[in-house]
């Protein structure tokens, strides 16, 4: 296995909405899953104008993407309190508050987290994230309660994906097992396709696609936003083979390298849908590609997640790419984070 650079974060405290008592399981898990939905297009700056309160956009100890205001945990007079305005992540420098910027919203207001999402709605920039879509507001929506597959897919492995899979170094048989993958010849939207369920506590939510021609424009085609439970965006591929300790790569393909704990965010972007998910664990370890744009975006996320997580750390590989690593590599990799390889 190629040698890693480790990149250690703090120790920190666990993520917010765990905080979320006294409510049925379902309507727990509704209420949760709507306050996350919408804090992706909350507008912070235009929320903390409202209240009149105070903060620096810019200046010492203001890094890029963040704000500083006075800390409503401590006695500082400084603007130690950071706010991530794309991750909602926040963390006080001098005193031990940290979480999400729902908790600053609870301590304004003095409120309920069913408060939190009508002031989150009421200052949402959704409607600036849906023009710029070009699109209707019922993009954002109108959303399925049940998935179907296409109609052209079949659960067989045809001989053409099959090759596919073992250029790509896996037993054909297993990964298509093992993932619940479907296969689509050469007819119909989908043709040429490896269709790649993705499923959310065993319930599928969407589904990606992979060309195994390598004539495709476009590589991977994913179920539309708006014909999907979730997104590919709103969940995090293979999150259901997960347990305390998650390895995070870019895409499924490296998610099949690796294996069981290991989940794809499906690019090197994120959303903040996915840092809750992420969140959520105890330790977590990244894993992109070795291009310098990548391993930016692995340390951006490590350092919005070490707000919320006991333990992040980001592998750096010495080159290539997760999906590329030979089985020994793995093996190596999967002891060394879980102390055994299955």
């Amino acid at each position: 296995m190629t040698n890693k650079t480790l990149s250690q974060k703090p120790c920190l405290m666990p993520f917010l909405l765990t905080l979320l008592l006294g409510l049925p399981m379902s309507d727990k898990d509704s209420l949760i899953n709507e306050i996350v939905r919408q804090l992706e297009y909350f507008d912070v700056e235009k929320y903390l104008d409202s209240r009149n309160i105070e903060y620096l956009s810019e200046g010492k100890n203001i890094k890029h993407g963040w704000i500083g205001m006075q800390c409503l945990w401590c006695d500082d007079p400084s603007n130690h309190l950071g706010i991530n305005l794309d991750s909602k992540s926040m963390n006080c420098w001098r005193c031990s508050a940290k979480g999400t910027v729902i908790k600053v919203i609870m301590k304004i207001e003095r409120c309920s987290l069913r408060n939190v999402l009508s002031l989150v709605k009421e200052f949402s920039n959704i409607r600036h994230y849906v023009d710029t879509k070009d699109s209707k507001d019922e993009y954002l929506t109108q959303r399925k309660t049940t998935i179907n597959l296409p109609l052209m897919s079949r659960k067989e492995l045809f001989p053409a994906h099959k090759q596919y899979l073992e250029k790509r170094g896996f037993d054909p048989e297993l990964i298509f097992k093992k993932y619940d993958l479907s296969c689509v010849g050469p007819i119909g939207k989908w043709k040429h396709r490896l269709i790649i369920p993705f499923y959310s506590k065993r319930r599928l939510v969407t589904f990606s696609s992979r060309d195994i021609t390598g004539r495709a424009k476009i590589p991977y085609v994913h179920q539309p936003e708006n014909k999907s439970i979730l997104s590919t965006k709103e969940t995090i591929y293979n999150i259901d083979n997960c347990k305390d300790t998650i390895i995070v790569v870019e895409g499924v393909i490296d998610a099949w390298k690796i294996g069981d704990n290991c989940g794809a965010t499906m690019g090197i972007k994120w959303t903040s849908i996915q840092l809750s998910i992420l969140s959520q664990f105890k330790r977590v370890f990244i894993l992109f590609d070795a291009e310098q744009e990548a391993q930016e975006n692995a340390e951006r996320l490590c350092y919005d997640l070490s707000s919320s997580v006991d333990y992040v750390e980001n592998l750096e590989l010495d080159e290539g790419d997760p999906g590329a690593m030979g089985e020994e590599d793995v093996k190596h990799l999967r002891k060394e984070v879980f102390g055994k390889i299955y």
